[in-house]
């Protein structure tokens, strides 16, 4: 038995394919959800028809659909026939029966890449089934394009929907192809603001910022505030607690992070009652948030020796 969650459909759909896979008649499947109720522990215990295993798949909301007396006897007695895929939408590991499930080992992490190395051999895998392969700079562009590791709506399937187009075209893949088929995304990098900030790199800075439109400055402010947001958390719990995958400001103390949210705070409201224009607003912001860091000297760049 597993129980799977995270923010990568990628990864899930890969242990869902995986379970499917047991069986060779469709009769010995069971896809199921909602709570873990007796049709689903009848399922369990009905024998697999002309085959040595019966799979069942419960997609549930949270933990708490798993918290039934009949869940607790399936866990005390599960039939060797049966292959259970539990996949939970929203963790939750402040729960009792998180702490069960964790102490036996059942509990599988399904987050999103976090090196580059994981997402070139995904991405390389999904290639080699269409027959086609990537050239080192060529899958580097993509990665970069595509943006990935800096955009949290991006998942592995849309990833995976635009390797396989590019195959379509060409069973050898270039950095000049990707360069005239995969557009690049236009959402800010956030993660590229926030070494800047970091490291007061007030001349990339603002060539960053002049290339953002003034229409997009509320959409950037709080995506900045939620990575703030993010790295506090991160300064008070574990990174399972907040399913967090990269923490940019956590080089900051945590009085000083609660500056930043309450700065940036203080000018999405003055954009929202025309105290400040949009045109104005990122690069005010910007400005005071360097300032809280300088003050306090807290700042990565103090730790690394940068003056």
């Amino acid at each position: 038995m597993k129980v799977i969650y995270g923010n990568e459909p990628y990864l899930i759909e890969q242990y869902k394919k995986h379970f499917m896979g047991m069986v060779t008649m469709d009769i010995n499947l069971s896809i199921l959800s909602g709570k873990y109720d007796e049709e689903v522990h009848g399922q369990l215990h009905t024998y697999p028809v002309l085959d040595n295993k019966r799979v069942v798949i419960l997609f549930c909301d949270t933990l708490k659909d798993l918290d039934t007396p009949l869940f607790y006897d399936f866990l005390d007695d599960q039939p060797e026939f049966s292959k259970f895929l539990i996949v939970v939408k929203n963790m939750d590991s402040r729960l009792k029966i998180y702490k069960k499930l964790y102490s036996g080992k059942l509990l599988f992490e399904c987050n999103k890449f976090s090196h580059q190395d994981q997402f070139f051999h995904a991405a390389r895998k999904e290639l080699s089934k269409c027959n086609a392969e990537i050239t080192e700079d060529a899958l580097r562009e993509f990665c970069r394009r595509i943006n990935y590791f800096e955009i949290d709506q991006v998942n592995f399937l849309e990833v995976k929907s635009v390797l396989y187009s590019l195959a379509s075209v060409s069973k050898n893949i270039t950095s000049d192809m990707v360069r005239q088929y995969v557009a690049e995304n236009k959402a800010v990098t956030i993660f590229a603001l926030a070494e800047m900030l970091k490291r007061r790199e007030m001349i990339s800075l603002k060539e960053q910022i002049s290339l953002i439109s003034p229409a997009d400055s509320i959409l950037v402010l709080s995506l900045i505030l939620k990575e703030f947001r993010i790295s506090y958390k991160a300064s008070m719990y574990s990174l399972r607690d907040i399913g967090a995958r990269k923490i940019l400001f956590s080089d900051l103390a945590p009085e000083v992070q609660l500056s930043c949210i309450s700065i940036l705070n203080r000018i999405l409201i003055m954009i929202k009652t025309g105290q400040i224009s949009n045109e104005n607003a990122l690069g005010h912001a910007c400005g005071l948030l360097i300032q809280e860091m300088e003050k306090t000297g807290k700042n990565i760049t103090e730790k690394e020796g940068v003056k």
